[in-house]
């Protein structure tokens, strides 16, 4: 496939340059990335050895890693040059190849039914409210029949929404400051309570089985504070 020229990554409510911001988030993460508990588990139980997914919005790369263990083969999509150089070094240290894309999360670049799975873990806080329904749609399009989403949404029970800075016009999105060195200040954050969450899985369940869902919550050390995140935890198979 062809690879995508830089597209621009349409957040809405992020300034102009919000790439240049994502590239020294990438810097700050090299190396700190973790992975999740509950992905990890949902990929051992519901993804064949030999599945090819797509990670959109991967981090540095930690599950490109993690699942190629498993003989899964993960594709991360990510607007972020800096990201894509981050795992290009960590597939060649641990003698990986595969594509990696420069694209956008709501125009995704792929034919229909491309993937065995994909990968939307807290990705969502970063999108433009309006586009959530738009990238789920576009997820939805390029997973095979009998596809798995394995998708997590922030909670608003989360610690860090607790200690963002409410200043936009939806009261669940909201700015962190004060974590500077964790990545994790500057940009608008999205979260999302139970009716948000529930909204979301009655749309995907036009075209999924839901598998499994919950409340999800995991301890994390942010800012030197022990903090709890809570995610609205999901997994779904597109139906054949």
């Amino acid at each position: 496939m062809k690879k995508l020229k830089e597209n621009s990554f349409e957040d809405g409510f992020s300034s102009p340059d919000v790439r240049k911001s994502w590239d020294e988030i990438a810097e700050l993460r090299n190396g700190r990335d973790t992975t999740s508990r509950c992905v990890l588990e949902a990929a051992w139980r519901y993804l064949k050895e030999g599945s090819k997914i797509l990670d959109i919005g991967p981090g540095t790369g930690k599950y490109v890693i993690a699942l190629a263990a498993r003989g899964i083969e993960v594709t991360p999509l990510d607007f972020s040059k800096k990201v894509h150089e981050l795992i290009k070094e960590e597939k060649k240290e641990h003698d990986l190849k595969g594509e990696q894309i420069i694209a956008d999360a709501v125009n995704l670049p792929y034919k229909d039914g491309s993937f065995d799975g994909a990968i939307f873990f807290r990705t969502v806080s970063f999108l433009k409210r309006d586009d959530v329904e738009k990238c789920l749609s576009e997820i939805e399009r390029v997973l095979k029949n009998g596809g798995v989403l394995i998708a997590a949404f922030p909670s608003t029970k989360s610690d860090l929404y607790e200690l963002g800075i409410k200043q936009f016009k939806s009261s669940k999105t909201v700015m962190l400051v004060g974590f500077e060195r964790d990545g994790l200040s500057g940009l608008p954050r999205n979260f999302f309570d139970y009716e948000d969450f529930e909204n979301y899985k009655k749309l995907l369940e036009k075209n999924f089985t839901v598998k499994e869902w919950r409340h999800e919550t995991a301890n994390a050390i942010v800012g030197g504070q022990s903090l709890l995140l809570r995610d609205w935890f999901l997994v779904a198979e597109k139906k054949v």
